[in-house]
Parts: C-alpha cells; structure tokens; sequence
C-alpha cells in the first residue's frame, strides 16, 4: 500500500445566511435577494480554471436559493451542478446535490421529482458510504 503527505492551504467556504434590513441593503448596494458573493466568486472559479469546483459552488448557490424561497433559481443552479458534477466525474457531492434537489422541488410543489431526488440521494450515500449529516445535514432528506 502505498503511502502519501498531503498538505493542503486555502480558504475554508463559509455559508452566512442572515437577515438584513431593506435600508441595510439600499445604503450597502446591495440587491434584495441577489447572490451577489456566491455569484462573484463563482465567477472567479469559471475564470481561473478549476471547474471540479463548480458543482459545489452551484450547489452553495442553490442551498441559498433554497433558503430565500427563491425554488425555481434554486433548481436551476442545482440542475448546473449535477451536470457539471456529471461532466468532471464527481461522485462525491453528488448525493448532497441530489438531497437539495428534492427539498427545492419538494418545496415547490413539485413531489414527484422531489421523491426521485431524494431516492437517488439515499441510494448514491450508501453507494458511497457518505455519512447521512453530510448528505443531509438537517434530516430533510431522511437517508436510513
């Protein structure tokens, strides 16, 4: 068995969902509901090249979506990031993804496509061995 040292450096992503104020908002520049950091650096990734990135970052887009009750944007980034999950290969996030997928569709009225996500969620985790909290780190998506 072969034997490895990894060092890794970067920046931890870290998710802030907070409420603010319209008048915070109109003296800061900032557009009420708008993904305005989410999108700046996703667009720095695209730019620099690392396109492994982008199902995550698709995915942190959509979880926001998700959490400002904006479910069709939210459904639309995360449909991106399944493809480009797809496209590099990425197995890991995938069930994550999928686990987003059914409370964005679930939340949308869409139940049908909800119950298949969160099926193929729950399947991809075992497959993988992921565990459930990462999947689902809020139980919306029951993976036993």
């Amino acid at each position: 068995m072969s034997e490895f040292d990894v060092l890794c450096i970067g920046n931890a992503i870290v998710d802030i969902i907070a409420r603010a104020e319209d008048d915070f908002l109109h003296q800061n520049s900032i557009i009420k509901g708008a993904m305005n950091l989410i999108d700046e650096g996703f667009a720095v990734f695209n730019a620099a090249g690392p396109g492994i990135q982008a199902p995550n970052w698709l995915g942190i887009r959509a979880e926001t979506c998700l959490a400002s009750g904006q479910y069709d944007a939210g459904i639309e980034s995360v449909s991106a990031a399944l493809r480009k999950a797809e496209h590099y290969g990425d197995r890991w996030f995938v069930p994550r993804l999928h686990a987003i997928a059914a409370a964005l569709c679930a939340s949308a009225g869409r139940h049908g496509e909800a119950a298949g996500h969160a099926d193929r969620a729950r399947c991809l985790a075992r497959q993988t061995g992921l565990n459930p909290m990462a999947v689902s780190p809020d139980g919306s998506v029951p993976l036993n």
